[in-house]
């Protein structure tokens, strides 16, 4: 089997959805009409899921995925959007299940190279893979393009507030748990000076806070 794997965009049958102009539209609505919370909400109201504000495509497909048989050949784009909408499945979510069972994928680069993306679609793939990369000379463009992150001066400030308030944070974490850790110290002093335990010189003094122990009270993933 082959099939070709495309963004929302392009696999879309949902009769508004696929109207919209541009990719993130119909993806920001595709994600809002298969979100669990929807889902959960229609459950709640008397039509069926897929009836009210979610997609009839996405929870037919949903409702018949663990018995639905994919007829054998080589699916274009097209062909699985024909296919999907004349058994009432959304395409999209289609090809992405044939992706367990299929011998060849057709698809962007960003679905391998992004990880974003990679993690979510390209983890099914079997580690024994062949991988054909057709215009391969684009390949650093394109690894350039998705690991690439763009910083405006407003990223870079906001950046450095927050870097103060966390710094703020862990000063007083740390001063917090220092206070705390010298009033634990003088209670036990005090009980064993009632008890008369200890040697008088050596109870004197307050001993000094390790850096380790003041960072007890800072999370682990800020800590240097």
């Amino acid at each position: 089997m082959g099939v070709g794997l495309s963004s929302r965009k392009n696999l879309c049958v949902h009769p508004t959805v696929s109207q919209k102009d541009t990719g993130q539209e119909i993806d920001s609505a595709c994600k809002d009409m298969t979100a669990t919370w929807l889902r959960d909400i229609e459950d709640l109201g008397d039509k069926p899921r897929g009836e009210g504000c979610g997609c009839r495509f996405y929870e037919k497909w949903q409702n018949d995925k663990e018995t639905a048989e994919i007829p054998q050949g080589v699916y274009t784009l097209r062909e699985m959007k024909q296919w999907g909408n004349s058994n009432g499945w959304c395409p999209y979510f289609v090809a992405r299940h044939a992706l367990d069972v299929t011998d060849v994928v057709v698809y962007n680069y960003s679905y391998l190279l992004d990880p974003k993306i990679a993690n979510i679609v390209s983890d099914k793939l079997p580690q024994n893979c062949i991988v054909v990369f057709d215009e391969a000379h684009n390949i650093d463009n394109v690894c350039i393009e998705v690991l690439s992150v763009t910083l405006t001066e407003e990223n870079m400030e906001g950046a450095q507030r927050n870097f103060k308030e966390v710094q703020g944070l862990v000063s007083r974490a740390k001063r917090e748990n220092r206070e705390r850790l010298e009033s634990e110290y003088q209670k036990l002093v005090q009980g064993l000076a009632l008890a008369g335990m200890g040697d008088a010189d050596m109870l004197q003094g307050v001993p000094i806070a390790s850096e380790d122990m003041e960072m007890e009270a800072v999370p682990g993933n800020m800590r240097r």
